[in-house]
């Protein structure tokens, strides 16, 4: 695994205001985002099955909060980072009636939790935006070390083709970081 240097990295998002304003719109309402929607909702669905109520989630790279959002429905306290406060206020906006959804404006290099503190934590589609393979590297690294030893992190990163179940991977966390 390449070293990384977190401190001398940081995260630049494409997320501004404009393009936070019609991101779900742009990505979720052709046939195609609509079928990528659902696919990645039904992975999240069966890999949280597992997942005792309530347990505490984190989601690297919240965006908008559609994950966030079947997460809280289905009542588990939900943490969400975005390096944009753009795509934050979408999330907190689409999550207003949830009380067990927390934000911070945060990089999935340096997330602000302390060592353990979640059950699960997942990345959707975001460890491929990073600049460097150093930090995506150290973003996973940052991942493992706030998910408590034994429960599960997940990210997924799109294929070369496009967006495949098969790219989709869980891993227990059985080690102490």
């Amino acid at each position: 695994m390449p070293s990384s240097n977190l401190e001398s990295e940081t995260v630049t998002t494409a997320y501004g205001e404009k393009a936070s304003s019609v991101y779900d719109e742009r990505r979720f309402s052709t046939p195609h985002g609509k079928l990528f929607n659902r696919l990645e909702m039904e992975q999240l669905s069966k890999i949280s099955q597992g997942l005792t109520c309530p347990s505490r989630i984190l989601e690297v790279g919240c965006g908008t909060g559609r994950f966030m959002h079947s997460l809280c429905a289905d009542g588990h306290e939900v943490y969400g980072v975005d390096p944009s406060p753009f795509m934050l206020v979408k999330s907190r906006t689409k999550n207003l009636q949830f009380s067990h959804a927390h934000y911070e404006a945060a990089e999935g290099g340096r997330l602000p939790f302390l060592s353990n503190a979640f059950d699960f934590v997942y990345s959707i589609r975001v460890i491929n935006q990073v600049g460097s393979l150093s930090y995506a590297f150290g973003m996973i690294g940052e991942m493992i070390r706030v998910c408590r030893p034994g429960d599960r992190y997940w990210w997924s990163l799109p294929t070369a083709e496009g967006y495949a179940v098969e790219s989709v991977a869980v891993f227990a966390c059985p080690w102490k970081i």
